[in-house]
């Protein structure tokens, strides 16, 4: 891989990975609070709440990466234009 490749790939995985891990983290904290009393109510075990939120990881996923894509791609082509890269 040329090192411009590497600069350019570098420069935008990383507000990727932090737009992306941030949607599904924002997502989590919204649902828990929202299913937090249900669970409560259920006696529900920390490996059912899991459990569940391994069955709902897909859905986000498919939710939060265009997001994120978007967020981070306009985030390093903004950094790169204004040091005139």
């Amino acid at each position: 891989m040329k090192l411009l490749d590497r600069y350019v790939l570098r420069n935008f995985l990383e507000p990727f990975i932090i737009c992306f891990f941030g949607f599904i983290a924002i997502w989590l904290i919204i649902d828990l609070s929202d299913n937090g009393g249900d669970f409560i109510e259920a006696r529900a075990s920390f490996k059912q709440v899991a459990g569940y939120y391994l069955t709902q990881v897909p859905q986000t996923v498919l939710v939060s990466m265009p997001i994120g894509l978007l967020l981070a791609l306009l985030f390093s082509l903004s950094r790169m234009s204004r040091t005139n890269e």
